[in-house]
C-alpha cells in the first residue's frame, strides 16, 4: 500500500528489530492508565495519537506519557470522520489540538480520524509540517471483536517494522486492554521491541544511511 501512496505512512523498515505501538482517541482514564501500566512492565514505548477535546478534559496525560517515554502525536480535536470534514474545519482542528501537544519533532506526526483524507485535506495537512500516518495491523477494536480474534490477528501481523493500530480512547476498550500483554509477550518471543514512531523511523534513515554511504 505504501508504494501506492508514498507521501502516508503506513510501516516501518522490515529489516528493524523493532514494531511500533499506536493508540488512538485518548488519553481515558482509567484505560489509557492501564495501557501504560503494561507498557511500563514490559518496558515498552508507544505513540499515543491524542484528541484535543480529550485533552482538555485531561490535561495532566500528555506531560505524564512524556515523561515515561512515549510519544503524543496529533488526532484532532473531536473524534470525527476526517474525510467528511471542510478542509478549514479540519486544519482549525488539528491546530487546536497542536496548541495543547505541542510536537517538537519534525515532521509533525497526524492521524487522520477514521483513517481516510481527501487529496486537498492531504496538500494543506503537508503544507503545514504533518505527515500522516497510517498503520499495517489493524484489528478494529472500535468493533468490540472478540479477545480471542484480537490476539490471533494481532500475532499474525505482528513483523518487523509494523505500525500496529489500536484504541485506548474508545467505549469499553477493555477488550484492547486485554490483549496487550499477549502481544507484547508475542513480541518479546520473537525479539521484537515496541518502540514509539521516532524511534522506528529514525532506526529506518540509519538504515537507509547505512545502505547508501558517503
Amino acid at each position: 500500500m505504501q508504494k501506492f501512496i508514498p507521501r502516508i505512512t503506513f510501516y516501518g523498515n522490515p529489516e528493524s528489530n523493532a514494531f511500533a505501538l499506536t493508540f488512538d482517541d485518548g488519553p481515558l482514564p482509567p484505560f489509557t492508565d492501564q495501557v501504560l501500566d503494561i507498557l511500563d512492565q514490559y518496558n515498552a514505548k508507544a505513540t499515543f495519537f491524542l484528541i484535543g477535546s480529550r485533552i482538555e478534559q485531561y490535561p495532566n496525560y500528555v506531560d505524564i506519557m512524556r515523561a515515561r517515554g512515549h510519544q503524543v502525536a496529533n488526532h484532532s480535536f473531536y473524534d470525527q470522520r476526517t474525510v467528511f470534514m471542510k478542509t478549514e474545519s479540519l486544519m482549525r482542528s488539528i491546530r487546536q489540538t497542536e496548541t495543547l501537544i505541542q510536537q517538537t519533532q519534525w515532521p509533525k506526526l497526524l492521524r487522520p480520524g477514521s483513517g481516510w483524507i481527501r487529496p486537498d485535506q492531504l496538500d494543506a495537512i503537508e503544507a503545514e509540517g504533518y505527515h500522516i500516518v497510517l498503520g499495517s495491523a489493524y484489528v478494529s477494536d472500535p468493533l468490540h471483536p472478540p479477545r480471542w480474534y484480537m490476539q490471533q490477528a494481532l500475532t499474525s501481523m505482528l513483523r518487523p517494522g509494523a505500525i500496529v493500530v489500536l484504541h485506548d480512547g474508545i467505549k469499553d476498550p477493555t477488550k484492547t486492554v486485554a490483549v496487550l500483554p499477549a502481544l507484547l509477550e508475542e513480541a518479546r518471543y520473537r525479539g521484537l521491541k515496541a518502540v514509539t514512531l521516532n524511534q522506528l523511523f529514525n532506526q529506518t534513515e540509519a538504515r537507509r544511511m547505512s545502505d547508501n554511504p558517503g
